[in-house]
Formats: structure tokens, C-alpha cells, sequence
């Protein structure tokens, strides 16, 4: 296995997206949501990202304009759209998520959409990275000392926060 936190978002992206055009209506938005038990459709022109949609942006629609109907995806869509490449670190794409206060990103190579990673994706990796460490801690000779130093190394401890605290 590559280093524990080596990862990146390819291996734990959902590579089928859906989709949908900006002139589509947000009743269209609403319809396949709800079929396809999903959290949001990336809007795109062509197969290139322009926005998304989310059920936070739906919820707001439905309050403010209560027929979907009329109400147009390029009018509701948060755009632009904020995504990352396939070979971006998981660790970055979490931090990255955390700062922009986000819970998704499409996966671009390119201008070309081949992935999502989300919120749920993302806890997904960690655990599985978590417990891969704890695994080495338990079954080596490591000791506390050198778990920190893999966290550090691996991005999971933020260094200088590391030593703030141990000051206190």
C-alpha cells in the first residue's frame, strides 16, 4: 500500500455524476434528486462544470419562489463551480473542503467532469486511514513519539499546531 495518507480522491470518488443542463427547470432538479436519493446534480455544459446545485440551494428556491417550475437551474446554481483534479490529496481535499466551508467537489481532469467527492467520501478515506495508522501502532514497535511523527508527516497533525499545544 502506498503511504497511508498518499491518497488521492480518485480512489474514493463516486465516478458516476449526475448531471444536468442550465436551462433545465429546478422542478427537473427537484424530480431527480429525489429519485436518485442524492444530495445535488453538477450542472454542465457539455461535459464541462458550470455550477451545482445542492439541497440547500433547492430548499431556498422552494421557500422563496414555492413553484419550481419556472425558476431555471443557471439561475439557482452556485457557480462557478469549485472542484479539484482526481490526483489531488484526500487530506488537501478534506482541508480544502473544511476552509471553503463546502461539502462537495466535482472531479475535473481537464475541463472534463469524471467524479464527485463528497462530505460522506471524504470520512470514508479518513477512517480507513486512521485505522490503517492505529494498526501500525498496535502491531509495531512504534511509540507515541513515532505515531506523531507519521500524523505530522502525513498531514493529519498540523505541525505547529502540535507544538502550541504541547506548550500550554
Amino acid at each position: 500500500m502506498k503511504d497511508e495518507l498518499d491518497q488521492d480522491v480518485k480512489g474514493y470518488m463516486q465516478k458516476k455524476v449526475i448531471t444536468i443542463a442550465p436551462e433545465k427547470s429546478m422542478m427537473d432538479v427537484a424530480k431527480i434528486m429525489s429519485d436518485k436519493s442524492i444530495s445535488c446534480v453538477v450542472v454542465v455544459e457539455g461535459n464541462k462544470p458550470v455550477g451545482i446545485v445542492t439541497e440547500r440551494d433547492l430548499t431556498r428556491t422552494i421557500v422563496r419562489d414555492r413553484d419550481l417550475t419556472p425558476v431555471k437551474v443557471r439561475d439557482i446554481m452556485s457557480k462557478p463551480v469549485i472542484s479539484i483534479s482526481p490526483d489531488t490529496n484526500i487530506v488537501h481535499a478534506a482541508r480544502q473542503m473544511n476552509e471553503k466551508n463546502i461539502r462537495r467537489f466535482p472531479i475535473v481532469k481537464g475541463e472534463k467532469l469524471v467524479g464527485l467527492i463528497t462530505e460522506t467520501d471524504i470520512m470514508r478515506a479518513m477512517i480507513e486511514i486512521i485505522r490503517h495508522i492505529n494498526f501500525k501502532l498496535v502491531n509495531t514497535e512504534m511509540d507515541l513519539e513515532q505515531y506523531l511523527t507519521e500524523m505530522r508527516k502525513n498531514k493529519l497533525v498540523d505541525h505547529e499546531d502540535l507544538f502550541k499545544k504541547r506548550k500550554k
